[in-house]
């Protein structure tokens, strides 16, 4: 008898939070939905716009002005790269 290998499967979720993680260079347990981008994980203005668009890229989704100043929380960034986007 031969064992299959189980490969854990990640919800959208998990692989936006181990992207972002990968990004920041913080461990991805440290990332929450509630965690704010400028009082708890210290970036400033230009850290946050080179983020969203290293998101912007990776996910081929690019927000507007509107939508990126709406940004404050990692939950935020889950809202418009995790979802599913119309072509």
């Amino acid at each position: 008898m031969t064992l299959a290998r189980i490969t854990p499967i990640l919800r959208k979720d998990d692989l936006f939070l181990s992207n972002l993680s990968y990004e920041l260079g913080i461990p991805s347990n440290k990332l929450s939905p509630y965690t704010r981008l400028f009082e708890d994980l210290l970036l400033d203005q230009l850290d946050t716009q080179l983020l969203i668009a290293s998101l912007e890229r990776q996910f081929n989704y690019f927000l507007t002005e509107e939508e990126a100043e709406h940004i404050q929380t990692v939950g935020d960034l889950q809202r418009f790269f995790a979802r599913p986007h119309a072509a």
